[in-house]
């Protein structure tokens, strides 16, 4: 069954497993929202029909190997965005989250509700010691969620991640919606299948592994600072340290240009 709850008078929000019945609906979610993604989440404004079915496909091999969670977020029966509990790390018994909703679900506390539900089930129903929002710095909304789910700031994690600089004047566009990672981990940039060229950094200097060769359509790169917030299992005996289930660098390593598909 789904989880409800009235979040306003008008307003119930739902989660519940995504299936493939679900990508119409999803779809035309991005497709309303397409404007603001394009400056917040811009792998997901620029996902087409076919992506999503990959993506759900991900999803549900996810959740069939226990190494991921991934709910839709419905307001009132509408489609409006994704939790996901994913890269599920039983070894080290942590997992990390990721979340996104529409402009028309934002500022009603969902993401925070439905954080906090997924939270306690990975805690409680999972037994897992530690969960892991990462956070853009520039990225206050996403932020504020974590800390009123109960998470706490961990400035001793250094962390970034990898992403498509598609801006070239260099300037940033307003507040993010979404944490750090959302995109299907087993398979983050399928859109890079569309670009079949180079990668090359933000300065110009190539990934580890590429050619180097010059050409004007060249994807290029930057880094993005991420703010680390951890939530703890306090009523079990935790098998590591924080330092040892959440290494530094972990979303780097992730969202590195080299291990993305040409």
């Amino acid at each position: 069954g789904g989880w409800g709850r009235r979040m306003e008078k008008h307003v119930k929000v739902t989660l519940r497993p995504i299936t493939m019945d679900d990508a119409l609906p999803f779809m035309e979610t991005i497709s309303r929202n397409r404007a603001i993604f394009r400056d917040t989440i811009p792998w997901l404004a620029d996902t087409e029909g076919w992506l999503v079915r990959s993506y759900i496909a991900i999803w549900d091999s996810d959740q069939q190997h226990k190494s991921g969670l991934h709910l839709l977020v419905e307001c009132n029966g509408r489609v409006e965005g994704v939790v996901n509990l994913h890269t599920i790390n039983w070894d080290r018994s942590i997992a990390h989250l990721g979340y996104w909703l529409s402009s028309d679900a934002q500022g009603l506390g969902i993401a925070t509700e439905a954080v906090r539900w997924v939270s306690a089930y990975a805690l409680e129903n999972l037994k897992l010691d530690y969960l892991d929002i990462s956070t853009r710095e520039d990225n206050p909304k996403s932020q504020r969620v974590a800390e009123r789910a109960g998470y706490s700031l961990e400035p001793g994690i250094i962390d970034f991640e990898w992403v498509a600089d598609d801006d070239d004047d260099g300037n940033d566009h307003g507040e993010k919606a979404s944490t750090a990672e959302n995109a299907p981990i087993n398979n983050n940039y399928l859109n890079d299948q569309k670009h079949h060229h180079h990668h090359q950094r933000q300065d110009g200097v190539p990934p580890p592994g590429s050619s180097g060769s010059s050409s004007s359509s060249r994807l290029s790169y930057k880094k993005v600072p991420l703010t680390c917030y951890i939530l703890r299992n306090d009523k079990q005996r935790r098998k590591h340290s924080l330092r040892t289930a959440r290494p530094d660098n972990f979303y780097s390593e992730l969202t590195d240009p080299q291990s993305r598909i040409n």
